[in-house]
């Protein structure tokens, strides 16, 4: 499923609302974020960072039982609007 070019959050609406530019490129993905997309990308990178820094002490067994956990805490959530 491609989707790249369709749906909510689909390339070319994205362009429209101002916040992607095309770049003519030879490279396989030729796009540039604008300055507020870039705000997104720091913020979103801080914060796995820290999630990798907050469970860096857990081995791998626990990380997945916490995923679980959370995984069923959070399925309690679906549907709330």
């Amino acid at each position: 499923m491609s989707g790249a070019q369709t749906g909510p959050f689909g390339a070319s609406q994205r362009q429209r609302r101002g916040n992607l530019r095309h770049v003519p490129s030879l490279k396989a993905c030729p796009v540039k974020l604008v300055p507020a997309w870039r705000t997104v990308d720091a913020a979103v990178t801080a914060h796995v960072e820290t999630q990798a820094r907050l469970t860096s002490m857990l081995s791998d067994e626990d990380k997945a039982a916490l995923n679980g956990l959370l995984a069923k805490y959070l399925a309690g959530f679906e549907g709330d609007s």
